[in-house]
Order: structure tokens, then C-alpha cells, then sequence
């Protein structure tokens, strides 16, 4: 036999184990094959075997030396058998290597105070199809084939160009078949197998912004509505899919966003439009991500702030000049408690009735809008008539705190300033409270509730006291 001693030490990729050692051999054949090895444990020992060209002597002792064309091969550098024959060695195994003509072992000795990979080989031996490489002595018993994707060994959602999504116990990231990591960390819904996903050498460190990248152009393409939906609930957790940073989704996402949450459904990033949004007939999905939300914007998802914009400007509201008597005296009521009880400016109101009969109220410019169905009651009068001022005086939005806060103290005063007076018969008014959650914080909603048949005793010449039932 003819001894060839390399200059390849022993301490080449140091933190790399047995599975790396396989991974690469397996990613060769993977490369010309497009079929993963034969991987068999026997009597002499673990043997993995191609049925390919077969590898030539140079191929084997010179490193930097790759026959591969394709930029799209896992192996570009001619490396990858080099540090799996490494690793087994370190390891404490002698490698056999049986190809097209010739037989080589593996072992080590040492070169200027180093231990070096060297070979030990024969040539012009009987011809072997393939590469047959054998670990002597090899026992150890685990299964590497599950960590590749490779001859229908997975269960595949989904398919195109970008890669495969799969379906597993556990969630994994697979590059190109091969597998890379897991993904539980990052409470991914699904496995994905990509293709164009950018590695480290050591293929243990892929590119975030790739993984987040490709998985957007992956699931773009789905079409099964059940998966869909489960992404949708994903999108508003904090899920891997929810972080994709690609997604131009087909027209069936449009159809399972309307069927999951309704005709009225928009999106948002900020909880605190909620409120807001079911005031004027939306119901708000929050989605943080701005690609996400862009996406469904193309095929038809509006979002809250613009739905509610168009809403009101297409109100197609009439004016209204003639109220009844009762609808009269209940916005002169309303007008004059909040004018007397609050240091609020009270701008010039008209009345409308509109097809959105949800729209009780707007602040538009330099005057506020008042539905008429909210003056059959002088409660409601003065809930929407107190809303829409505090919009008027301070220029801020629902729900917020700021308008919380105003919202609250202006109340008190105004139930202060209709319960100041000893006389007359006693009565109950609701002050009905709800509560809402925004970003974690819980803040309450108040309307004032006045017995119809009593509206008329509030203001005039009698006064009478209130007992305030908060419920």
C-alpha cells in the first residue's frame, strides 16, 4: 500500500460530531443523486454507500477540489468529506473507502507535533459501483435518516419553488433536505424545507431574515383553507410565521379571512382602535406585522382606520331640521348639562339620519354630528353629545387614555351637576360601565342612563336627586 499524509488536522471543525460527519457525506450523494445513501449498520460497521460516479484518488486526498458545477449544490468547497473522514477519525474509527479503483483506510499520525488525517491506499482493486465508506468498528444505533426530507420520508402541505412546508410532531427547519434546527424556540406552527436559505459554514446558523423571507414566499401560495386559517390565528400570536418578512397572498386568503371573522372584519397594529372600530361597525383583527397587514391590503383587507375613514365619507347622511318634540327637548337637555356642568366647548351640531344607523356620532372639522336615533333617549343625548366634544376640544381618538380620563371626569361632573338639588322624588340611573383591555392595561366606559318617562323632570323648574346604579 502507498501512504499519502495530509496536512488536515485532527482539530479541523473541533465542535463538529457524528451527525455532522454523516450529514456531509450525505449531502454529496444528495448532490449527484438526488437520493440520500445507503446507510447500514453491520458487522464490520457503519457503511454508507452511493451508487454514483464513484470518487476518484484526487478527489479524496487534495482539499479545495469539488467536481461540482451547480450553484445550487449543499457542497461548493470540496470540504465536506474531508472533515467527515476528521471527525471519525477523532472520533477514534478508522474510515475504509472503497470506490471505482481504488481501496484507501483512514487513520491518523502525527506531523510536526500534530495530529493529521492519513491515508493508506491501494489502487487498480476491483472495480465498486460508487463510493462504499465504512466506519470500522461503528455501533452506535441512532437514526439520521429522519433528519433529512428526502423521498417522500415527510408530510408535505405545500410545495413550489421556495420549498416545502411539512407537517411534524416537532417543528424543523430543513435547508436543501438536509435538516438544520429546530424550531420550537420560535413556537413555529409548521416544519419548512427551503431552498435558498443562506448558511453558515457549519450549517448550524441559518440567516433569520432568509428563513422569515422564503417562509412568506412559501405560504403566499396555500390554498387549503384549514392551514390558512390556522395561519391567520398565527399572524396575531407571537408564532415564527408571524415575523415572515415576504407575503403576497392569493385571492382564497381573502375568502378565509372574510368566512373566519365575518364581512366586517379589518386589521389594525394597535389594540386600541378596537374599541373604536366596533363602535362604527368593524370588527378589528390586530396583526402587529406591517408586511402581513400590506399583504391583505392587496387582496381586499382594509385596514380599521381607513375602513372607518371611507365609512364616514361615504354615510351619505341627510340633515335633519324638524325633530319632535321629545328628540328636542332631549338635545336642549343634553346641551345645557354639558355646557353648565363641564368648561367644555360646546361647537355648532348637525343632526343627520344615515344608512349607517351604527355611526351615533362624528367630529368633523370645525362641528360635531349627532345621530337622530340617539335623542329618543337623554342618556344616549348626552353619552354621544359628551364623546364628541371631548373629540372636538382635544383632538384625540377612543379608547386612548387620555380620553378615559376626560371622558371619566367630565361624567362625574355632569352627574354632579343633575343630582345638586335636594327636591322632588327620587329616582334610579343607570350608569352603565364597560370594560375594555388595551395593551394590558383595563380602562372603563361609561354611559348615563335617565327613565324615559322621567327625562322631563331633570331640567326645568324642579330638580331631582339621582341614584346611580354602576352595573
Amino acid at each position: 500500500m502507498e501512504e499519502y499524509v495530509t496536512n488536515i488536522s485532527l482539530k479541523y471543525c473541533a465542535n463538529w460530531d457524528i451527525w455532522e460527519a454523516i450529514r456531509e457525506l450525505s449531502q454529496n450523494t444528495l448532490d449527484e443523486l438526488n437520493t440520500l445513501p445507503e446507510i447500514s449498520l453491520n458487522e464490520e460497521g457503519l457503511t454508507i454507500r452511493d451508487k454514483g460516479e464513484g470518487l476518484t484518488l484526487k478527489q479524496l486526498c487534495l482539499l479545495g477540489i469539488s467536481e461540482k458545477k451547480s450553484m445550487e449544490a449543499r457542497g461548493q468547497y470540496g470540504e465536506g468529506l474531508k472533515i467527515a473522514l476528521t471527525i471519525f477519525v477523532r472520533k477514534g474509527y478508522v474510515v475504509r473507502v472503497k470506490s471505482k479503483d481504488f481501496v484507501a483506510y483512514i487513520n491518523k499520525t502525527n506531523k510536526f507535533g500534530e495530529e493529521v488525517l492519513k491515508y493508506e491506499y491501494e489502487e487498480n482493486k476491483p472495480r465498486v459501483d460508487g463510493t462504499e465508506i465504512t466506519v470500522l468498528g461503528f455501533k452506535e444505533k441512532t437514526n439520521y435518516s429522519e433528519r433529512f426530507n428526502v423521498n417522500g420520508t415527510k408530510q408535505i402541505l405545500l410545495e413550489n419553488s421556495y420549498g416545502q412546508m411539512l407537517k411534524e410532531d416537532k417543528p424543523r427547519l430543513y435547508v436543501k433536505n438536509i435538516y438544520v434546527q429546530d424550531l420550537e424556540k420560535e413556537k413555529a406552527l409548521y416544519s419548512y424545507d427551503l431552498k435558498h436559505v443562506r448558511l453558515e459554514r457549519d450549517r448550524n446558523m441559518p440567516n433569520n431574515f432568509d428563513i422569515r423571507f422564503y417562509i412568506g414566499y412559501l405560504i403566499s401560495d396555500l390554498k387549503d383553507k384549514e392551514i390558512i386559517g390556522t395561519l391567520l390565528d398565527g399572524f396575531r400570536k407571537e408564532v415564527l410565521e408571524s415575523k415572515i418578512a415576504h407575503f403576497e397572498p392569493n385571492s382564497v386568503w381573502n375568502e378565509v379571512f372574510i368566512e373566519k371573522y365575518g364581512d366586517n372584519a379589518t386589521v389594525s397594529n394597535d389594540e386600541t382602535i378596537v374599541s373604536k372600530g366596533r363602535y362604527h361597525g368593524f370588527k378589528t383583527v390586530v396583526i402587529r406585522n406591517d408586511t402581513i397587514r400590506e399583504g391583505l391590503s392587496k387582496i381586499g383587507v382594509l385596514d380599521t382606520v381607513l375602513a372607518i375613514a371611507i365609512k364616514q365619507k361615504n354615510r351619505e347622511e341627510k340633515e335633519v331640521k324638524d325633530l319632535s318634540r321629545t328628540e328636542k327637548t332631549n338635545l336642549e337637555k343634553a346641551i345645557t348639562i354639558v355646557k353648565n356642568a363641564t368648561e367644555l366647548t360646546i361647537p355648532d351640531i348637525k343632526l343627520y339620519e344615515s344608512r349607517n344607523s351604527d355611526v351615533l356620532g362624528y367630529a368633523n372639522g370645525k362641528i360635531i354630528g349627532l345621530n337622530r336615533k340617539i335623542l329618543k333617549d337623554l342618556g344616549r343625548t348626552i353619552t354621544v353629545l359628551l364623546e364628541e366634544v371631548i373629540h372636538m376640544n382635544y383632538r384625540i381618538d377612543d379608547v386612548t387614555p387620555e380620553f378615559q380620563q376626560l371622558f371619566s371626569s367630565n361624567m362625574s361632573k355632569i352627574l354632579w351637576y343633575m343630582t345638586k338639588e335636594k327636591e322632588g322624588t327620587e329616582f334610579n340611573a343607570k350608569l352603565i360601565r364597560t370594560t375594555l383591555r388595551v395593551k394590558g392595561h383595563i380602562y372603563y366606559q361609561y354611559q348615563i342612563k335617565v327613565p324615559l318617562s322621567l327625562n322631563a323632570k331633570v331640567i326645568g323648574k324642579t330638580y331631582v336627586p339621582i341614584k346611580i346604579l354602576v352595573i
